[in-house]
């Protein structure tokens, strides 16, 4: 019998951050644009719908015989960007969708002759807006008559050139690839819709229906990416540096690590990761390769950087684990129990239960932070179809990737970047807030924009991790990580391919911190060390208070 112990105030927590997440969303909803995370849905037409609409295509529109088509979801961010940005999602859906798309399938075909060729098929009906040949060759200038082929492959895929005029003469440019064609009555704001046509010697290779997005904004996004670019490096940096100092205190203080602690842990993690690169690896590769030869060549070169990248990460987890607990010895912070240790099971279990209770009230803190963005900052999203689970080898382990995060990021900032920091400052708040704010710097890659919106809140939810760690120790910081994570992903996975294998998965993923509890819970007594365990009256163990 397993005693049932509440926490009132965790119960508290979890009260305040349900109330938080549905109000924070209900407040949301009634701010058009102002939601920070948009989903694509789910898409009316499938992936082989997709195939076959743009293998027609071929053949009737530019007399090509194409075979074997791949589908990759696909974005134009930039120009979702300035439509979620501006509020003209309605002014879009009205004037410009039957001309372009903003979120599309992007389907590769091979040719007889080895060149490639890519279609974007739309996603809530199968058609055609927009192609491109991949020679695998450097384009060529165009030819005298190349603004005459670029009006014939614009009247060919559809479009009245009467209704679009050139941006400039012609004749102006020397080797000249692009035309472009700019509609003088269709607009999103105060961006024209646009067709750029390529054309190499005297073919067209390309026809892409888009916006001609105002040169303040590229040049704004331009400085957010170059923002983000800094806090990754930084990031990174600050990232390596930790690794390092983990594996030098490592090995200063050999004779009090114990180097069997955390393999377990830092097996599960390389593993894990090893898996959901290789499950997204493919997409990737498809939507930036120009033929099949490069895309042999890329997948060997990606997988050989992946495995790199793996080895390096697993040695940072498992340095920064080892590293870690001799640390928290030395501070007398019985934060990691044991496998031997009395405890062991009983935290485990507690931890599980501890981390859906604090899951909740983080979930509801983020998403009143999404408010607080899009009120403040006017802060945005772009479709990132890169985390789709259209794009996923095997979509059913999507959310199974919660657990690399968890494990990756507690073992480094918490265990390691906490504690250190707590015996560097030798006060809590400091360490806390530093460990959190470099955790956080490697979350604003993701598209919401202004960049340093997700800075801000990252560190809040680091801070808070923090705290958990140090009250309740690893295992629940763990728990309510991958459970949080968990919940989101198995929700998108059911929500873009709501089958009934997606939804079970769904289901099995978020009740798999429980499974796990439980098991442990069973097993540790029976396998692991003794079955005296703290009675339910004791109360819970003083983790984050200093041990005699």
């Amino acid at each position: 019998m397993i005693p049932i112990q509440w926490n009132k105030k965790l119960i508290m927590l979890a009260v305040l951050g349900i109330i938080l997440y549905f109000g924070s969303n209900i407040a949301l909803s009634a701010l058009k644009g102002s939601s920070a995370e948009e989903g694509l849905g789910t898409p009316a037409v499938k992936p082989e719908q997709a195939g076959e609409a743009a293998l027609q295509y071929a053949a009737s529109r530019l007399n090509l015989k194409a075979e074997l088509p791949e589908a990759a979801l696909q974005s134009d961010k930039y120009a979702s960007g300035f439509i979620t940005k501006h509020n003209l999602k309605e002014a879009y859906e009205q004037n410009l969708a039957e001309y372009m798309l903003l979120d599309y399938w992007l389907v590769t075909a091979n040719l007889p002759n080895g060149e490639k060729l890519r279609l974007k098929v739309g996603l809530d009906k199968p058609e055609v807006l927009g192609w491109e040949l991949l020679p695998g060759q450097p384009l060529q200038a165009a030819s005298a008559k190349g603004l005459a082929l670029a009006t014939e492959a614009l009247a060919q895929a559809g479009y009245n050139p009467q209704d679009l005029q050139p941006d400039d003469d012609p004749a102006a440019s020397q080797k000249r690839v692009s035309f472009t064609f700019i509609s003088q009555t269709l607009t999103a704001g105060d961006a024209p819709f646009a067709v750029t046509v390529k054309v190499s010697g005297d073919r067209a290779v390309a026809v892409n229906p888009g916006l001609q997005l105002p040169q303040t904004y590229m040049d704004w996004i331009g400085e957010q990416e170059r923002i983000v670019r800094l806090t990754s490096f930084g990031f990174l940096g600050f990232t390596a540096v930790m690794g390092i100092a983990a594996l030098v205190l490592a090995i200063v203080n050999r004779k009090r690590v114990t180097w069997s602690r955390g393999l377990l842990l830092t097996g599960i993690f390389l593993a894990l990761f090893l898996i959901q690169n290789f499950n997204v690896t493919q997409a990737m590769l498809m939507a930036e390769t120009t033929s099949s030869t490069m895309e042999a060549i890329a997948w060997i070169i990606m997988n050989i950087i992946i495995a790199a990248l793996a080895l390096l990460l697993a040695l940072a987890v498992w340095f920064s684990l080892l590293s870690g607990e001799e640390q928290l010895r030395r501070l007398k912070l019985r934060l990691w129990p044991r496998w031997r240790d009395p405890e062991f099971g009983r935290d485990v279990f507690y931890g599980m239960g501890r981390g859906y209770l604090i899951c909740l009230f983080i979930l509801g803190i983020q998403q009143a932070a999404f408010l607080l963005a899009g009120l403040a900052f006017d802060s945005f999203s772009i479709n990132d179809p890169s985390q789709s689970t259209w794009n996923m080898k095997w979509a059913v382990l999507f959310p199974a990737s919660a657990w690399v995060a968890a494990i990756m990021e507690e073992a480094i900032y918490r265990v390691f970047g906490v504690t250190v920091l707590k015996r560097l400052f030798r006060f809590t708040f400091p360490a806390v807030l530093v460990s959190s704010f470099i955790w956080g710097l490697g979350h604003t890659g993701y598209s919401i924009f202004p960049s340093y919106t997700r800075l801000m809140e990252v560190t809040v939810l680091g801070i808070i991790f923090g705290y958990v760690f140090l009250r309740y120790g690893f295992f629940t910081a763990v728990f309510a990580h991958a459970i949080m994570d968990s919940l989101l992903m198995s929700i998108y996975l059911m929500v873009e391919q709501p089958s009934l294998p997606h939804i079970l998965a769904g289901i099995f993923y978020i009740i798999l911190p429980v499974l796990i509890g439980f098991l442990i819970r069973y097993l540790h007594p029976r396998f692991g060390g003794p079955r005296q365990l703290h009675s339910p009256e004791a109360g819970e163990p003083p983790y984050g208070v200093p041990q005699g």
